[in-house]
């Protein structure tokens, strides 16, 4: 089916794109980094502001992709994009508060509590690196809408932001 036999408009695909997911192990890895960190960027924002600045994310997070991939026929699936705008925001916000995380300590892995920014770092450093150096004819994953999304996040967490009046 062409694009534009397609019974929903593109405009509204940038939002239902969203909701699907390749495999478990897509959906399983997104709503874990929501579960880590979106609550925070939830609570700091306000329920409403951070609904809005997720989907805005997700949104931009594509448009890099379609800009580079014009007449690309692949579909573009998942949160990916959202989930690292909340990835972004979370650096922005809160760079030194401390997560639990698997890390290696020599050659063993180790679980303990490291910050924030540590792993934030790393991972958008992973997704560089898979970006630059995937094939574009073999790879199913988008590299350049995690770049995006996660650059978007902290670019615009600040209008979001909800500043909280002491009394």
């Amino acid at each position: 089916m062409a694009l534009a036999d397609s019974p929903i408009p593109i405009e509204f695909t940038l939002i239902t794109s969203m909701f699907f997911h390749a495999d478990t192990w897509h959906l399983a890895s997104n709503l874990l980094f929501l579960w880590i960190f979106g609550k925070t960027i939830e609570d700091a924002t306000g329920h409403a502001r951070f609904i809005i600045f997720y989907f805005l994310c997700g949104i931009i997070a594509i448009m890099p992709y379609i800009l580079l991939n014009p007449t690309s026929q692949n579909p573009i699936i998942g949160a990916s994009g959202a989930i690292s705008g909340v990835l972004g925001a979370y650096l922005r916000l809160f760079p030194h508060s401390r997560i639990i995380a698997i890390y290696l300590r020599g050659i063993y892995p180790t679980l303990g509590q490291v910050p924030a920014e540590w792993v934030l770092i790393f991972w958008y450093g992973l997704q560089l690196l898979y970006g630059i150096s995937a094939d574009a004819d073999q790879t199913t994953v988008a590299w350049e809408v995690h770049l995006s999304g996660f650059a978007a996040g902290m670019l615009f967490v600040p209008l979001f932001y909800r500043t909280r009046k002491s009394t």
